[in-house]
């Protein structure tokens, strides 16, 4: 199968099987195209790196370069599984983390590429887990030499999931930056006239407050400074001074309070 991290990189791993039964003598790949969570394909945004030996390395640039077999060279590798079967082909290893939900990957037939490549996600380039599968249906395989056959046939995108292990800023679909906006409505009718922020509690995947792990900054003016740390610190108030902005909307509405950077 392929392997691709959505966090800092991805590797393409080489298929072991046919839908027609038996094993690929060959890997064929024209095209890889992974689409985030907007369905912009990000695949041309990746650094590409350890090519798998015995193909062209000449024609790694070919994969996300837009262009097809037959107008497109592709890279090849032969000899069977016994060379590439369950092997990283290549990495793609992208700048922070991009959330990639679901991919294409292009080639010729089901004799030269097999049907089961997959791409893998990792959040620190050690732990590997199966992210784009044809088998979740997250990874769909196009065969350019059989009238552009799809398998499967319909693509079902991969659920936002980070890795229990890790962090928001290394989350397989996190951001690294996030911010508070002051409010224009209350739940009674009208505007409020103050805002005054407690504690700012920030859950992950797994459930925990992660909202102590950012540096917090850009307080809004109006506000005291040496209570920022408050926000974030367990405490709640009446025990622990809170946040405050009065002056009515036209001072915090909609206006950003503060910055959480992971």
């Amino acid at each position: 199968g392929s392997t691709t991290r959505r966090s800092g990189g991805a590797p393409g791993i080489g298929s072991t099987t046919r839908r027609s039964g038996g094993t690929p003598g060959w890997q064929e790949v024209s095209e890889v195209r992974l689409f985030d969570a907007s369905g912009n394909n990000v695949a041309s945004q990746a650094t590409y790196g350890s090519l798998l030996s015995g193909a062209d390395s000449s024609r790694l640039a070919n994969v996300y370069n837009g262009a097809v077999w037959p107008s497109d060279p592709f890279l090849v590798w032969n000899g069977g599984t016994s060379q590439f079967g369950g092997k990283v082909l290549f990495t793609m290893t992208f700048n922070s983390a991009v959330d990639i939900r679901s991919g294409r990957l292009e080639t010729t037939n089901d004799e030269s590429m097999g049907n089961n490549c997959h791409i893998e996600a990792s959040t620190d380039g050690s732990t590997w887990k199966d992210l784009l599968t044809p088998a979740n249906g997250a990874l769909q395989i196009k065969y350019l030499a059989e009238s552009n056959l799809l398998y499967p046939s319909s693509v079902t995108a991969a659920a936002c999931s980070a890795s229990p292990s890790s962090s928001p800023s290394s989350s397989s679909c996190g951001y690294k930056h996030y911010r508070l906006i002051g409010s224009t409505t209350r739940r009674s009718g009208g505007t409020p006239g103050w805002q005054e922020v407690s504690e700012v509690r920030l859950f992950d995947a797994s459930g925990n407050n992660v909202a102590s792990q950012a540096t917090y900054g850009s307080l809004l003016s109006g506000a005291d400074s040496s209570r920022l740390a408050n926000v974030y610190n367990g405490a709640v108030w009446p025990s622990d001074p809170f946040l405050v902005w009065n002056g009515g909307t036209s001072q915090f509405g909609g206006k950003v309070l503060f910055t959480m950077t992971f």
